[in-house]
């Protein structure tokens, strides 16, 4: 087996694969133009203005060698940066198109895209690398680009070419500032605005967006696909305030509005908590574990739902599964916690459990009910009182129009 693999590396020597990238810009829906260029395209509409540049040289395989996937992640990336020179909103897909006269299979080229997972040119959902990007008015965003050849490309490959080039193509959409864009969408797009860095919590590796404190749960398993779970805040203090349960969704403020938190997103939902604490009650005032019969479930579920959630508030909440029981109204997990830092300790440089000191959460199993001391998750008796953080989830069609999560500035949505 080494004496063959010796063979091919030496025969490849004499590969010539030409791939050369081109920046494509353009619209399918309000426009349809399109140019193509080897460096930089312009392309002005009045309201939408889109400009795609390289900041490095040319992608080129020309006479390179088969490499291990180790030896690709560690390839000086293709950068090139997508920047929205104006004044509307602009979502859009980035394909790697090859072009109809190629001989060399795709499948033994091999990519990264940011810092995400291996995959091959053949394996790509209609050659996208990149899908549903959301750029705002005057923002930018970078894409890296990785490219090389498999290690196990077979000698019948030799002397064939190929070449590609970078599409981005999608939509303006709106025609006017401060609309309305869908809360799970706007989160997962922050999420992937910039290059996304590894980290590793409990032997187990994330993406993790530094610039906005944000990681990929993974769902929970290391089998996952990097960025094929949930968008969760982390960190001290990130910027994940929204203005809730407001007298006026179209004019919020901090003096009609509550402002909770944003914990995450949840197929397309996001799950937000109230981390000011409504009140000190028992989780169950008969001392049961059973969350679907607990007094406060019924509590939470209908006073509170009723009385402290106005009318618009109350049709932004679904109905989803809490233990076993379907309901609006929830506590936080202990896998809220889990997320909400990128620590060992889940109880370090963690927003949540710095808003949450002996708080009652969700309990994990039938005869376990947990609550929070900011040290640690204890077991206690379900009729002591503690306090109580409402958690829901908004639905599907809720939308984020304005804010920049900050607290100074939380999310506005409606």
């Amino acid at each position: 087996m080494q004496k063959k693999k010796s063979l091919i590396v030496t025969t490849l020597l004499v590969f010539v694969i030409g791939v050369t990238i081109f920046i494509l810009t353009g619209t399918n829906a309000l426009f349809t133009s399109k140019q193509i260029s080897s460096r930089k395209n312009d392309y002005n509409t009045g309201l939408l203005s889109i400009e795609a540049s390289s900041k490095s040289d040319i992608i080129s395989l020309e006479k390179v060698l088969p490499i291990t996937d180790e030896e690709g992640r560690e390839l000086e990336p293709y950068v090139f940066t997508i920047k929205n020179k104006g004044n509307i909103d602009y979502q859009f897909d980035v394909q790697l198109l090859s072009e109809s006269d190629n001989t060399f299979s795709p499948e033994y080229i091999k990519l990264i895209i940011d810092n995400g997972e291996v995959t091959t040119l053949s394996a790509l959902t209609e050659s996208k690398i990149m899908r549903d990007i959301i750029l705002k008015a005057n923002d930018s965003v970078d894409v890296s680009i990785r490219i090389w050849l498999d290690e196990n490309t077979p000698n019948s490959e030799i002397t064939k070419t190929f070449s590609s080039k970078l599409v981005i193509n999608g939509i303006a959409i709106h025609t006017r500032t401060n609309e309305a864009v869908g809360a799970s969408t706007y989160l997962v797009n922050l999420y992937r605005s910039s290059i996304l860095n590894k980290i590793i919590i409990d032997n187990k590796e994330y993406n993790y967006n530094e610039t906005t404190n944000m990681i990929n749960d993974r769902l929970g398993g290391i089998t996952t696909n990097l960025n094929d779970g949930n968008i969760r805040y982390v960190g001290e203090n990130p910027n994940n305030y929204l203005y809730f349960n407001c007298n006026n969704y179209l004019s919020p403020d901090k003096d009609t509005c509550e402002i909770w938190r944003i914990i995450g997103t949840y197929n397309n939902m996001i799950k937000i908590v109230n981390t000011k604490s409504i009140g000190n009650l028992a989780w169950d005032k008969d001392g049961k574990n059973n969350w679907g019969i607990s007094s406060l479930n019924q509590y939470l579920n209908d006073n509170y739902y009723s009385i402290n959630l106005n009318s618009d508030t109350a049709s932004y909440v679904a109905i989803v599964n809490w233990s076993n029981n379907t309901a609006r109204i929830g506590l936080p997990t202990l896998e809220d916690i889990r997320y909400s830092s990128i620590d060992s300790n889940p109880h370090t440089n963690n927003w949540l459990t710095s808003n949450i000191n002996n708080t009652w959460l969700m309990n994990t199993k039938d005869n376990i009910v947990y609550y929070t001391n900011n040290t640690a998750s204890d077991l206690e008796n379900s009729d002591t009182l503690k306090e109580v953080r409402p958690v829901l989830y908004l639905n599907s069609e809720v939308s984020i129009y304005g804010g920049n999560g900050s607290v100074e500035n939380p999310y506005m949505i409606r």
